[in-house]
């Protein structure tokens, strides 16, 4: 069984662009929520590391 810690793990490594991708060519609206969903948490993700490494004391 996943580990919510391994389901992130291979979630914020996902490629953008491919996620984008999944976006567009989704089938029904659940699927492209679904995927909008993912994108976001990646980008929320991409951005505190990017402020933690900037603001690190």
């Amino acid at each position: 069984m996943t580990t919510l810690k391994e389901f992130e793990k291979a979630m914020y490594s996902l490629n953008i662009d491919e996620v984008d991708k999944k976006i567009a060519e989704a089938k029904t609206s659940e699927e492209a929520n679904f995927w909008a969903d993912i994108l976001d948490q990646i980008m929320q993700h991409n951005q505190r590391k990017t402020t933690d490494e900037k603001f690190k004391l």
